[in-house]
C-alpha cells in the first residue's frame, strides 16, 4: 500500500502505491482522526491517492516525565527500544509509587537529543522481571500496538513453579476474567477471554520445575493463572501462590521476537536466564 521513502525523527515522505484515500491511511497507521489532524499532512484531501507522495510533519511532544537510573538496553533503532525490567520496578508511573522504567528510558532518550516521549507497548508485574518494548514514535504508536494486539510477537517467559510437573509439553487453554470479589486478581471463567499457554519444561528439582512459557495471548495474569490451575503456582506468587523468599515473583520475560513493521526484518530479542531462579540442591 505504501512505501517508506524517507523518515526523521520530525517528518516522514511515502508514496502511495495503492489507491487509498486519507482515512485508508488512518487505518494503515491504526491512528485516530483526531491524532492524525495533530500533525501536518500534505496533501490532506479527501479525494483518493494514488502513485501519490505525502509527506507528514510530526508534531513534537516535549519529554516531561523523566529520571535518572539504572537502563539496560537491549535493542534500539528510530523506533523502538528493548529495555531490562528489573524485578520489583514499574514499568510506568501509578500514581503511588514514582520509580519506574519508563521514565529512565525518557531520560536516556532525553540526553540523546530524542524529541518524544517514550510509549510501553507491553507491562509485566512489577515484581516480574525481562524484556520490556517501548515505543519512541507517538506517531507510529497504534501500529506498534497492533503487533501485539494480533498476535504477531512471539512471547516467551521462564517461571520457576511448585512441585514437578508430570509432563513434558503441556498446553494450556482456558477462559480467564476479572475477580468481582478481589480486583487485584484474575479468574478462570465460562465467560472470561479465551488464554493459550504453551508450557515445556527445562529442568525438574525435588520441589519445583523450571519451564519456559510461550503465550498465545496477553491477558492480565495469564501466565500465573494458567499455572495455578494445573496445581503448579509460580514461586513467590503473592496472589495465586506462596510466598517463600525475597526474589519476588519467579517469572521472566526472556524472549520476544517479531517482524519490523517498517523494516521489515526479523526483531528477535533474548535474555540469559536471570541468577535468582538458581535452586541450590
Amino acid at each position: 500500500m505504501i512505501q517508506y521513502l524517507n523518515i526523521t525523527p520530525y517528518s516522514m515522505k511515502i508514496r502511495i502505491l495503492k489507491k487509498c484515500s486519507i482515512q485508508d491511511l488512518m487505518h494503515y497507521f491504526h491512528i485516530s482522526k483526531s491524532k492524525w489532524n495533530e500533525n501536518e499532512i500534505v496533501p490532506n484531501q479527501k479525494e483518493y491517492l494514488e502513485n501519490t507522495i505525502v509527506t507528514i510533519h510530526f508534531k513534537l511532544k516535549e519529554i516531561n516525565s523523566r529520571q535518572k537510573g539504572d537502563l539496560k538496553i537491549l535493542y534500539e533503532d528510530d523506533f523502538f527500544i528493548a529495555c531490562y525490567k528489573p524485578p520489583f520496578l514499574l514499568v510506568h508511573e501509578d500514581g503511588n509509587h514514582s520509580k519506574n522504567l519508563q521514565d529512565r528510558v525518557n531520560e536516556y532518550l532525553y540526553q540523546q537529543g530524542w524529541p518524544y516521549e517514550s510509549q510501553a507497548l507491553h507491562r509485566i508485574d512489577t515484581q516480574c522481571s525481562g524484556i520490556v518494548l517501548f515505543s519512541k514514535f507517538p506517531f507510529f504508536q497504534g501500529l506498534f500496538d497492533s503487533i501485539l494486539a494480533n498476535h504477531d510477537c512471539i512471547k516467551e517467559y521462564y517461571a520457576l513453579v511448585q512441585g514437578k510437573m508430570p509432563f513434558h509439553k503441556k498446553t494450556v487453554r482456558s477462559n480467564i476474567a476479572r475477580n468481582r470479589h478481589n480486583s487485584k486478581a484474575m479468574i478462570i471463567h465460562p465467560n472470561g477471554k479465551l488464554s493459550i499457554s504453551h508450557i515445556e519444561v527445562i529442568k525438574k528439582y525435588s520441589n519445583s520445575t523450571l519451564c519456559k512459557v510461550r503465550i498465545e495471548t496477553g491477558r492480565k495474569h495469564q501466565i500465573r493463572l494458567q499455572l495455578q490451575s494445573i496445581s503448579h503456582p509460580i514461586i513467590n506468587d503473592p496472589i495465586y501462590g506462596t510466598i517463600y523468599n525475597d526474589k519476588g515473583l519467579l517469572l521472566e520475560n526472556f524472549h520476544m521476537s517479531f517482524i519490523h513493521p517498517v523494516y521489515k526484518h526479523k526483531i528477535d530479542i533474548q535474555i540469559p536466564l536471570d541468577s535468582r531462579f538458581q535452586i541450590k540442591e
